[in-house]
Protein backbone atom coordinates (compact mmCIF):
# COMPACT_ATOMS: atom_id res chain seq x y z
CA UNK A 1 0.00 0.00 0.00
CA UNK A 2 0.61 3.58 -0.85
CA UNK A 3 2.07 5.96 1.51
CA UNK A 4 0.05 8.86 3.00
CA UNK A 5 0.89 12.29 2.94
CA UNK A 6 1.46 14.14 5.92
CA UNK A 7 -2.55 15.00 5.67
CA UNK A 8 -3.71 11.08 5.90
CA UNK A 9 -4.30 10.95 1.66
CA UNK A 10 -2.15 9.50 -0.93
CA UNK A 11 -0.32 11.46 -3.43
CA UNK A 12 -1.35 11.85 -6.60
CA UNK A 13 0.92 9.58 -8.48
CA UNK A 14 -0.66 6.65 -6.43
CA UNK A 15 -1.33 3.73 -8.25
CA UNK A 16 -4.96 2.23 -8.14
CA UNK A 17 -3.58 -0.84 -7.19
CA UNK A 18 -2.20 0.47 -3.51
CA UNK A 19 -5.27 2.84 -3.19
CA UNK A 20 -6.54 0.64 -0.76
CA UNK A 21 -8.18 -2.93 -2.60
CA UNK A 22 -7.54 -5.98 -1.83
CA UNK A 23 -5.91 -8.85 -3.64
CA UNK A 24 -9.63 -10.32 -4.73
CA UNK A 25 -10.78 -5.83 -5.70
CA UNK A 26 -7.22 -5.99 -7.51
CA UNK A 27 -8.32 -9.07 -9.33
CA UNK A 28 -11.32 -7.15 -10.46
CA UNK A 29 -9.39 -5.03 -12.58
CA UNK A 30 -8.56 -4.88 -16.27
CA UNK A 31 -4.99 -4.48 -17.35
CA UNK A 32 -5.48 -1.44 -18.55
CA UNK A 33 -7.69 0.07 -15.31
CA UNK A 34 -4.44 -1.20 -13.51
CA UNK A 35 -2.27 1.95 -14.97
CA UNK A 36 -4.74 4.43 -13.44
CA UNK A 37 -3.48 6.47 -10.74
CA UNK A 38 -5.39 8.86 -7.98
CA UNK A 39 -5.07 11.49 -10.18
CA UNK A 40 -6.34 9.72 -13.23
CA UNK A 41 -9.62 9.33 -11.22
CA UNK A 42 -9.87 12.25 -9.73
CA UNK A 43 -9.79 13.27 -13.48
CA UNK A 44 -12.20 11.06 -14.39
CA UNK A 45 -14.65 12.39 -11.53
CA UNK A 46 -14.31 15.72 -12.74
CA UNK A 47 -14.44 14.57 -16.58
CA UNK A 48 -18.03 12.95 -15.85
CA UNK A 49 -19.23 15.45 -13.70
CA UNK A 50 -18.99 17.69 -16.72
CA UNK A 51 -19.84 15.28 -19.49
CA UNK A 52 -22.61 13.11 -17.78
CA UNK A 53 -25.09 14.31 -19.58
CA UNK A 54 -23.94 13.65 -23.18
CA UNK A 55 -23.05 10.35 -22.29
CA UNK A 56 -20.53 7.05 -21.18
CA UNK A 57 -18.77 7.67 -24.94
CA UNK A 58 -18.47 10.96 -24.13
CA UNK A 59 -16.81 10.56 -21.26
CA UNK A 60 -14.57 8.26 -21.85
CA UNK A 61 -13.80 9.99 -25.17
CA UNK A 62 -12.63 13.22 -23.38
CA UNK A 63 -11.23 11.19 -20.38
CA UNK A 64 -8.99 9.77 -22.84
CA UNK A 65 -7.92 13.21 -24.82
CA UNK A 66 -7.13 14.63 -21.68
CA UNK A 67 -5.23 11.34 -20.02
CA UNK A 68 -4.18 8.90 -23.10
CA UNK A 69 -4.61 6.25 -21.57
CA UNK A 70 -7.70 4.63 -24.23
CA UNK A 71 -9.68 3.28 -21.27
CA UNK A 72 -12.73 1.49 -22.49
CA UNK A 73 -16.05 1.77 -20.68
CA UNK A 74 -15.41 -1.71 -19.55
CA UNK A 75 -12.24 -0.92 -18.09
CA UNK A 76 -13.97 1.90 -16.01
CA UNK A 77 -16.57 -0.84 -14.97
CA UNK A 78 -13.75 -2.79 -13.78
CA UNK A 79 -12.77 0.21 -11.74
CA UNK A 80 -16.49 0.29 -10.65
CA UNK A 81 -17.05 -2.98 -9.15
CA UNK A 82 -13.23 -3.18 -7.48
CA UNK A 83 -14.53 -0.04 -5.65
CA UNK A 84 -18.17 -1.33 -5.45
CA UNK A 85 -16.86 -4.10 -3.19
CA UNK A 86 -14.28 -2.45 -1.63
CA UNK A 87 -16.80 0.33 -0.24
CA UNK A 88 -19.20 -2.58 0.63
CA UNK A 89 -15.99 -4.40 2.59
CA UNK A 90 -15.34 -0.73 4.39
CA UNK A 91 -18.77 -0.51 5.38
CA UNK A 92 -18.77 -3.94 6.98
CA UNK A 93 -15.69 -3.19 9.34
CA UNK A 94 -15.97 0.28 10.15
CA UNK A 95 -13.13 0.62 12.08
CA UNK A 96 -11.24 0.23 8.47
CA UNK A 97 -12.71 2.99 6.91
CA UNK A 98 -10.95 6.03 7.95
CA UNK A 99 -7.21 3.86 7.51
CA UNK A 100 -8.39 2.74 3.48
CA UNK A 101 -9.83 5.36 2.28
CA UNK A 102 -7.64 7.10 -0.72
CA UNK A 103 -9.12 10.33 -0.39
CA UNK A 104 -10.88 12.41 2.68
CA UNK A 105 -13.88 10.48 3.26
CA UNK A 106 -14.68 6.49 3.69
CA UNK A 107 -16.91 6.57 0.74
CA UNK A 108 -13.53 7.11 -1.26
CA UNK A 109 -15.27 9.33 -3.61
CA UNK A 110 -12.72 9.96 -6.55
CA UNK A 111 -13.70 6.30 -6.95
CA UNK A 112 -17.15 5.86 -6.15
CA UNK A 113 -17.74 9.14 -8.54
CA UNK A 114 -16.31 6.93 -11.12
CA UNK A 115 -18.70 4.48 -11.13
CA UNK A 116 -21.52 6.35 -11.69
CA UNK A 117 -20.78 6.83 -15.40
CA UNK A 118 -20.06 3.19 -15.93
CA UNK A 119 -22.95 1.87 -13.82
CA UNK A 120 -25.46 2.77 -16.70
CA UNK A 121 -23.23 1.34 -18.93
CA UNK A 122 -23.20 -2.30 -17.51
CA UNK A 123 -27.14 -2.59 -16.56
Amino acid sequence: MATRLANGLYPLDTPIEEMGLDPQEISFLTANSKKLTKKDLLTLRDTTNRYRAAGEEKVVQVFDQRTGLNLTIGDLASVAHAFEDAADRRNATPQLAAADACCCCTCCPCCSCTASVVIEATR
